[in-house]
């Protein structure tokens, strides 16, 4: 990081980020870089995500899963369950309705 980014970066203390954490992530997420402070050092830099660091762009990287082809490529079919097996929304609803009672 460049002094011209740390002076350009806004700052917040680690008592702030403890307190309001929600609201300074809600900053990062909106595209600001922020800079932890402690005693007035700085101990830490939060930032947002770049697009090539999600975890599917790094899925999709490593060959885990793979992009459609195009935004309207089809669902697979549903894996047909046996005859004689109970649908999982049925064992689902079973063990909801055990765990009740």
């Amino acid at each position: 990081m460049t002094a011209v980014e740390q002076i350009t970066s806004a700052a917040v203390s680690t008592r702030e980020l403890a307190h309001h954490t929600s609201r300074i992530l809600e900053r990062v997420g909106r595209g600001e870089t922020l800079h932890v402070t402690r005693y007035g050092e700085v101990v830490a830099v939060i930032r947002p995500v770049t697009p090539e660091e999600t975890a599917y762009a790094r899925l999709v990287a490593a060959g885990v899963i793979r992009p459609p082809r195009s935004p309207r490529d089809p669902l697979p079919e549903p894996v047909p369950v046996p005859e004689e097996q109970p649908a999982p929304s049925e064992e689902f609803i079973e063990t909801r309705e055990s765990e009740r009672h």
